[in-house]
């Protein structure tokens, strides 16, 4: 459970930037209950299922129902990738600590 990666776009919709924080987590229950103001819809998938639904790189077609492939990395890591470390360091404005993100050390060989 933790941040496994961020993305970032530059002028994305409406000229702004767009971060995208991925988080693997673990459910507590198996239903999920959609709130119609925040989701239209939401389902458990597989990774078979996801792979099915796998488009190519250069695909330019409607991507409803269809998973991207910059979209099918962040799924991959999020699955199978290192979490980002995530430590408590002292707020320097004080009050609540912050949580500093970083990578893992790097493997020495």
């Amino acid at each position: 459970v933790g941040v496994v990666s961020l993305r970032h776009n530059h002028g994305y919709r409406f000229g702004q930037g767009d971060i995208y924080v991925l988080v693997r987590l673990r459910a507590t229950f198996e239903t999920i209950e959609v709130d119609p103001h925040e989701l239209l819809d939401a389902r458990w998938m597989s990774r078979e299922a996801i792979e099915a639904a796998l488009v190519p790189a250069d695909y330019a077609g409607d991507l409803e129902d269809r998973v991207s492939a910059n979209n099918w990395k962040l799924i991959s890591n999020a699955l199978d990738g290192t979490l980002i470390e995530g430590r408590e360091m002292p707020n320097s404005r004080g009050g609540r600590p912050s949580i500093l993100y970083t990578a893992p050390p790097p493997t020495r060989l």
